[in-house]
């Protein structure tokens, strides 16, 4: 798919797609299942997990324990606050070149929506977005196409002229159910065979590329 398509909303996923928190989150949860839980996770196990809403990725490895690892896991983020956590290549500069041609753009983000929009807040880009979708907002998650409907009545945007960029199978699953065009991002920290699996319409390599659908 190369042509250019006359788009007028961009959705983004936020972890792993515009802000690097990979090893943020490994970290973090890989500390509280050790100290909370006796089940054994490993670093892809716990990337298998991207792009669903944290609490039911801890569900799934320890239903028993999940509250006290979900409090673990918090409080040993906290605790590192942004040092390790930063923006993918050419995020602002997409962003803001999206603004300039009067694209609308959103977040749709399995984090929470008051932290997702914290972390928008400290790369100055919250100014950049129009809608900010979180799990709070929705009964149904990604892969579920609801979160991006969702964000597309609140952009009074058409599928048709809407593009979803994420790093997991559940943003790509989740935009082809949508009807809106679906596209993957090379640098996802989830196994890159899970992600062609789901079969977006096209994979980049650097967002500075979605200047090509514009």
């Amino acid at each position: 798919m190369e042509c250019k398509t006359m788009l007028e909303s961009v959705l983004f996923d936020l972890d792993g797609t515009l802000i690097n928190t990979n090893d943020h989150i490994i970290n973090a949860l890989l500390q509280a299942m050790q100290r909370e839980s006796q089940v054994k996770v490993t670093r892809e196990d716990i990337a298998s997990t991207f792009g669903i809403p944290l609490e039911k990725a801890i569900q799934g490895f320890d239903k028993k324990n999940w509250v006290n690892i979900l409090n673990a896991y918090h409080e040993f983020a906290n605790l590192k606050g942004y040092d390790d956590v930063s923006l993918f290549n050419n995020a602002l500069t997409i962003l803001s070149h999206l603004k300039e041609k009067n694209i609308k753009t959103a977040i749709v983000t399995s984090r929470r929506r008051n932290n997702a929009i914290s972390y928008l807040k400290h790369f100055e880009m919250d100014n950049l977005f129009d809608v900010v979708i979180g799990p709070e907002d929705c009964q149904n998650h990604k892969p579920h196409p609801e979160p991006i409907l969702l964000a597309l009545k609140q952009l009074d945007s058409a599928p048709s002229k809407s593009c979803m960029v994420g790093d997991s199978p559940f943003d790509i699953i989740a935009a082809n159910e949508a009807k809106v065009i679906s596209i993957g991002v090379s640098y996802t920290a989830i196994d890159f065979s899970l992600l062609k699996k789901a079969k977006p319409q096209k994979i980049i390599d650097d967002l500075i590329e979605l200047k090509n659908f514009i």
